[in-house]
């Protein structure tokens, strides 16, 4: 978890990132908490760094919290902005801007509390997650993804390389045969339709006359030989009786 903290007075912003800190070494999780002016959270957020929450003042110099709330989420939409001031009149300006939490300055460690503690839950929902979902990993010597399988639709050979066609419209190449590709994602999901294409069952719309229609429009023809074998195992997959 990363944490920032975005306060004109400067003894308060340590007090706080005092505050923080103990609440998750408490409860033995790493956090980085940073308190930084509004021109150096926004520069990190352009370098595509992501904090967890982000503790704003209101009223500051320059930049308020309510404009730095606006452009922080413009960088980063999933950001937890927490407003931590001593007036409640921008309550309202904040939920308008998306401001996940508002705490008033006066006795805030018990409320700040509470709100840790709920982002906490969402974050060990969130791992716990991921860890269900599986993923395929493309990696090279320059650069690398991870490609949530539920997100692959088919899978195309393309001379040395094998293409992954996903459901955001990307496509996305690994310099490996298609047999080794199919090898490493689940043989329950993945059919293949004809030599050098394999189609995710779960993105299957229609079949028929020996072609596919996948979810995105995408048509794929089915070889002779695999025909009734695509076809059974759609079938069994939508559950149809035989």
């Amino acid at each position: 978890m990363r944490a920032a903290i975005v306060e004109d007075d400067r003894n308060f912003a340590e007090q706080v990132k005092g505050e923080v800190s103990a609440f998750f070494q408490k409860r033995q999780k790493i956090v980085e908490v940073q308190c930084l002016a509004a021109k150096e959270l926004l520069e990190a957020l352009g370098r595509h760094e992501r904090f967890g929450v982000c503790l704003l003042d209101v009223e500051m110099p320059g930049m308020d919290g309510v404009e730095l709330a606006r452009q922080i989420h413009a960088l980063d939409a999933s950001a937890r902005v927490i407003f931590l001031t001593a007036y409640d009149r921008y309550a309202l300006k904040g939920f308008q801007t998306g401001v996940y939490y508002y705490i008033l300055k006066d006795g805030y460690q018990e409320e700040l509390g509470r709100i840790l503690e709920r982002i906490c839950r969402e974050e060990e929902e969130r791992e716990e997650k991921e860890r269900k979902e599986e993923y395929y990993i493309i990696s090279g010597k320059e650069e690398g993804c991870k490609l949530a399988v539920d997100d692959i639709l088919y899978l195309i050979k393309a001379k040395k390389y094998t293409c992954f066609y996903c459901r955001n419209g990307e496509v996305y190449k690994e310099r490996i045969s298609i047999n080794s590709a199919g090898s490493r994602l689940p043989s329950e999901r993945f059919l293949a339709v004809s030599r050098g294409v394999l189609a995710n069952k779960k993105h299957i719309k229609r079949f028929a006359d020996m072609e596919i229609i996948m979810c995105d429009g995408t048509l794929l023809f089915v070889s002779r030989r695999m025909w009734k074998q695509v076809r059974d195992r759609v079938r069994e997959y939508w559950g149809m009786q035989q």
